[in-house]
């Protein structure tokens, strides 16, 4: 039967010894079950050339303006590609595909890297993601690629679960497991490396980088992270076309904050001559092997790890590497403005907020009126 639901008539109908369908009139489609225990919201759809009724939620729990929204959402994400009862890998690619367009193109590659840390997860069904399954694969994390390689894995898991149940994909009601796992903390770190160590640093990753041929691309991205400052995500994007080696600069479309020219120095250019091009991959640390993708970010973590425990560095993560070069900087007498335009920062307060307090005279000076005010209380 066809008829305008409303909350008055889903409120009145009775079951009548079998089961009844009442179908909206005004969007097709939709519909109400009554069964003798409970009134189901249903909507029609087509799964693999078949239609079928699947259900969306109760009455009274739902009211029929909110069970129709829902059902006008459930159809639109199986218009856009997603069948019913899909798994993880389902909802991943979804995703991407509808998503992804509206995402920075360095989120898009951070997200796609991070899915592979769930590939055994891919036909895993959301309704099996449990609480304790994911704090366990947080903290498997936590330990092989830090902490904020885990809050990111975990916040990028949230965002598609949380993106799923906007769009229809899954219930309202689903329970986010991600939402009850516990992040790391995340507090300021002032972390550089001083002269000596690194000088280890350089001289670990020579002598890895003469043991073979293994991690070689990574050794180039390495180094360039070192000389210039860049971030972990603007080296894995660099790009051929990005790069202008006769005036010695790269330009960048996307970063953290807004498309940015660098300036490069000679013996940057020079490093960047001498990396080996990749047949049909576009990236400059391309990847062997793996078509037209850059090098693997776990694999940037592995040979970083190796050169810290070869150097005896301790406590020093990538992003450190980029704290090390603005601290030189500001050691060799840099303005704070130069060290904004060589890191990327749009806020100087930012760099202000890691390298204000680095300056040897300044420190020197503070030393000597501390020791003035303690000496001028002795004897008293």
């Amino acid at each position: 039967m066809t008829i305008r639901l409303t909350n008055t008539f889903a409120k009145s109908v009775k079951f009548e010894g079998k089961q009844a369908r009442y179908f909206d009139s005004s969007d097709p489609g939709f519909g109400l079950v009554v069964g003798a225990q409970k009134k189901s919201f249903v909507v029609n759809v087509r799964v693999g050339g078949k239609k079928k009724l699947e259900t969306i939620g109760y009455f009274p729990e739902l009211s029929v303006e909110e069970a129709r929204e829902r059902a006008r959402k459930h159809k639109v994400a199986l218009r856009d590609g997603l069948v019913g009862d899909g798994s993880l890998g389902d909802l991943f690619d979804h995703y991407f595909k509808v998503h992804g367009p509206e995402l920075a193109k360095s989120t898009v590659n951070q997200y796609r890297r991070i899915r592979k840390k769930f590939s055994d997860w891919e036909s895993l069904e959301p309704a099996y993601l449990t609480i304790e399954r994911c704090r366990v694969r947080f903290l498997a994390i936590t330990e092989n690629d830090g902490p904020i390689a885990a809050n990111a894995a975990a916040i990028f898991c949230q965002a598609v679960l949380a993106w799923a149940v906007e769009r229809g994909l899954l219930p309202e009601n689903y329970a986010n497991p991600w939402l009850r796992v516990k992040r790391n903390s995340r507090k300021a770190r002032k972390r550089f490396m001083n002269k000596g160590e690194i000088k280890r640093y350089w001289a670990s990753m020579a002598e890895l980088r003469s043991e073979g041929r293994r991690w070689q691309m990574s050794f180039y991205a390495l180094e360039y992270l070192l000389l210039t400052g860049r971030r972990k995500e603007e080296a894995l994007s660099l790009r051929h076309d990005m790069l202008d080696l006769v005036n010695g600069t790269v330009s960048y479309p996307r970063t953290k904050t807004d498309p940015k020219v660098f300036y490069l120095s000679k013996t940057v250019v020079e490093l960047l001559s001498k990396v080996p091009k990749i047949k049909g991959c576009s990236f400059v640390f391309a990847s062997f092997g793996k078509g037209n993708t850059p090098i693997d970010e776990h694999t940037l973590y592995s040979v970083h790890k190796e050169i810290c425990k070869r150097a005896e560095i301790e406590n020093l993560t990538l992003h450190d590497l980029r704290r090390t070069v603005g601290s030189q900087m500001r050691l060799a007498g840099a303005d704070l403005a130069d060290i904004a335009d060589q890191l990327g920062h749009d806020d100087i307060g930012t760099t202000k907020k890691y390298y204000a307090h680095i300056s040897p005279s300044r420190a020197r000076d503070q030393a000597d009126n501390v020791s003035a005010i303690m000496a001028d209380q002795q004897g008293k």
